[in-house]
């Protein structure tokens, strides 16, 4: 019996990898293996809303895969 494996490259498998509160250690790894922030940043790591605001009402809207806040107020 063959099994098939989401692709965590894909958005949405992203998202709910990476996204959720629920998963904030697995978050918390992959950002240490992909940014260069200080260990103790880690420690309060806060979802946020992946909406970016529009600087015009005519411009198209921006939405991140991932945006959260560090213990020290970083947005990343």
């Amino acid at each position: 019996m063959s099994e098939s494996i989401l692709p965590p490259k894909s958005n949405t498998v992203f998202q709910l990898l990476f996204g959720d509160q629920r998963n904030i250690e697995l978050l918390a790894d992959f950002l240490k293996a992909v940014l260069d922030i200080p260990k103790d940043e880690y420690k309060d790591i806060v979802i946020v809303n992946p909406y970016l605001p529009r600087e015009y009402p005519d411009k198209k809207l921006g939405i991140v895969d991932l945006r959260v806040t560090t213990r020290s107020g970083q947005i990343s």
